[in-house]
């Protein structure tokens, strides 16, 4: 019960306004999230070349991590995360008038990077006003309100562009964006901490961070569960659609996903301290391996569908704890250059995902993509024997 959540004392300082803040935020994303394939698919006409442009604007989002970093260590990251509140908010806006895919092409690459600041911002901001031994409990409340915008949204997305097309989701995307900024500014959430010697070699910055093998263990768990989400908010609204079904079941769905996500991950954060990360990270991706693989030898629609639903429950095991360990592994200023490079995980496996299925989709049949994703969970499940308990 999130009213529950709200009023434990263990939830401390500024946690409680920036769950706030991500609620709105995630709605945005979610509203958004929801028509993009589609939105995309409308412009290019084939399921292979909306993949494609997705993997563009991930390879955009990788390298802005890195070419970031001075900018993030040198700026105040509550005045730099406001701003980037805002900035998403306008982008929204001017999507809703858009008819050109170019014009699309070029906000779509602006918010991207935007995002990109948003999301390193954001996550150094939880590590600073985290006390010491809180962090996995911090990052599981503010998930669960992160995912009430991703339950929402979907739902409300599908049934806006089942009535009246595309555009009215990206103007509810904005309003939502910009109440996110609003909160953040009535929360007064500060994180001023600057650092005075910016790193602004990337060469240096890319080798510093994976010559340590805890992080990179921690990044290629990490970028494992983010690749789910591909399967999920990508090429699932492309399935549902290709079924003959409409936006409305997309919302649907997406709904569902997002169900188990909100009642377990706090709950499941709050028994890291006695289980351990490891035991958490192989429950949660071998969970989602079975449902995977399953689904390729399902016939039915809707099974595929509740058996997608039902591997939520494994990445309520993953979603926060795979970004906590990571930051429990970070000393002293080490989030401000850290963190953004540790956040392109997402990213890159997004980004081989997107690729690796638009090219299976060439020669092989649509559900093929099902193996692809089990595939990647069982290589992920097996790299979690190798990390260390923090």
């Amino acid at each position: 019960n999130v009213g529950l959540l709200i009023n434990k004392k263990k939830v401390y300082g500024g946690i409680r306004g920036l769950a706030y803040v991500d609620l709105f935020i995630s709605l945005a994303g979610g509203l958004v999230t929801t028509i993009w394939a589609l939105y995309i698919d409308s412009f290019v006409h084939s399921d292979v070349l909306t993949g494609l442009v997705s993997g563009l604007l991930t390879f955009v989002s990788i390298v802005s991590y890195f070419l970031l970093i001075p900018l993030v260590e040198r700026s105040d990251k509550g005045k730099l995360h406001a701003i980037s509140l805002v900035l998403i908010a306008l982008s929204y806006f001017v999507l809703t008038f858009n008819k050109s895919f170019l014009f699309f092409l070029f906000i779509s690459i602006a918010v991207t990077i935007v995002y990109t600041i948003r999301i390193s911002t954001f996550g150094i901001i939880v590590k600073d006003k985290s006390k010491k031994g809180k962090l996995a409990e911090n990052e599981g409340f503010i998930y669960t309100f992160l995912n009430i915008g991703w339950l929402i949204g979907p739902l409300l997305a599908g049934y806006i562009a089942n009535l009246y097309g595309v555009e009215p989701i990206f103007f509810l995307g904005g309003v939502t964006a910009f109440a996110a900024f609003l909160l953040f500014k009535y929360w007064k959430i500060k994180d001023s901490h600057i650092k005075k010697r910016v790193d602004c070699n990337l060469i240096r910055n890319f080798i510093d961070f994976f010559k340590d093998r805890r992080r990179v263990l921690a990044y290629l768990i990490d970028g494992g569960s983010a690749t789910w989400w591909v399967l999920i908010y990508l090429y699932m609204p492309l399935f549902i659609i290709d079924k003959g079904l409409n936006e409305l079941w997309v919302g649907y769905f997406l709904f569902g996903v997002a169900v188990p996500l909100i009642i377990f991950e706090y709950a499941f954060s709050k028994i890291t301290a006695k289980y351990g990360f490891k035991r958490i990270f192989k429950i949660g991706f071998i969970s989602l391996a079975f449902f995977s693989l399953a689904s390729y030898f399902i016939s039915n629609t809707f099974l595929i569908l509740l058996a997608l639903i039902i591997a939520s429950f494994g990445m309520a095991f993953l979603e926060p704890m795979t970004e906590a360990y990571f930051l429990t592994l970070l000393k002293g200023d080490e989030a401000s250059r850290f963190y953004g490079p540790f956040n392109t995980t997402r990213d890159v496996n997004q980004f081989i995902s997107k690729i690796l299925a638009s090219l299976m989709l060439i020669f092989l049949p649509f559900k093929s993509i099902f193996l692809l994703f089990g595939a990647i969970m069982v290589l992920i499940f097996f790299l979690v024997f190798k990390i260390e308990e923090n």
